[in-house]
Formats: C-alpha cells, sequence, structure tokens
C-alpha cells in the first residue's frame, strides 16, 4: 500500500471528540439493537465493550506502518480530589489512550491570540521513561522536527 512506500503523519484534533463521536454512535446501536431503542436506557458495563475496541483499533492501528506517525490532540478537563477541584488539568481522552500512546505530552498555552506561544511536558513517554516530566520550552514544527528521532518499536499486525 501507499502507507508503506511514502509514509505520513495522521492527525486527529481532538481524540477527545473523536472518543465522544464513537461513544454515541455505538451506544445508539447498542440500544437500538439490545434494547429494542428504548429513549430510557441504563447501560451496563459491557455495553461500552465495543467501544474500547473500536478506540483501541483507531489508536493502533497506524502503528502497523513504520512510516507512519499519529498525533492525537486531546482537551484537558480539571483534576479534582475529594470534590474540590485541585487547581491542575489532566488529559481527557479515552481511558486506553494511556496504554496506546507511545508518549503523552501536556501543552500549555503561553499568551493570547497570533502571539501566544506553546510549552509543555512529557506526561508520559513508553519509549523513554526517563522523559517523564521533562519540560518542553517550545511546541513548534520546528522543534519537534529537530528533536524527533526516536527509533519506532516494531508492532505486530
Amino acid at each position: 500500500p501507499e502507507l508503506d512506500k511514502y509514509g505520513g503523519t495522521l492527525v486527529v484534533d481532538t481524540g477527545t471528540e473523536l472518543h465522544d463521536h464513537v461513544m454515541v454512535a455505538e451506544l445508539d446501536r447498542v440500544r437500538r439493537e439490545k434494547y429494542g431503542g428504548k429513549d430510557a436506557v441504563e447501560f451496563r458495563a459491557w455495553d461500552y465493550g465495543s467501544i474500547n475496541e473500536i478506540m483501541s483499533r483507531l489508536w493502533l492501528a497506524p502503528l502497523k506502518y513504520p512510516n507512519v506517525n499519529a498525533v492525537y490532540v486531546h482537551k484537558s478537563k480539571a483534576l479534582w480530589e475529594d470534590g474540590k477541584p485541585t487547581g491542575r488539568n489532566q488529559i481527557d481522552c479515552w481511558k486506553g489512550t494511556p496504554g496506546a500512546a507511545q508518549i503523552t505530552l501536556q501543552c500549555i498555552k503561553n499568551g493570547l491570540g497570533a502571539t501566544a506561544k506553546y510549552s509543555g511536558f512529557f506526561n508520559l513517554n513508553r519509549l523513554e521513561s526517563s522523559l517523564e516530566g521533562t519540560a518542553l520550552p517550545e511546541l513548534s514544527y520546528e522543534y519537534f522536527a529537530a528533536v524527533n528521532r526516536i527509533e519506532r518499536p516494531k508492532v505486530m499486525a
């Protein structure tokens, strides 16, 4: 296939919304097929299984191609403890993202409008765990092009 020959980068903006769409579509399908189309349904834990399967396949599909990169942008949400906001944020994503992603990165917007700059830090890096918590002073194409020299792991199809 063309992906094997040329490669490329898949960008999903945002993975949070992709998960929401998959969840709505799948729960609607489950509601129609399993619960006879009733409007008020109390879904069971196993009703979410197909959502997790679809999300897992979507996240892992690019790893089948050595020359393909995937970037899933996610929104963040407030982190709460004991019923109160902590003042910190966490990734708002499909629960399998930390297990499927090789790297997760928290981005921080500094400034407003066209002059805004972005920085961030690694939340998770399965390729090199010593990078967790490492600050990235600049999030730009040029910066990542210069530092993106990590060899991709082999994945079985």
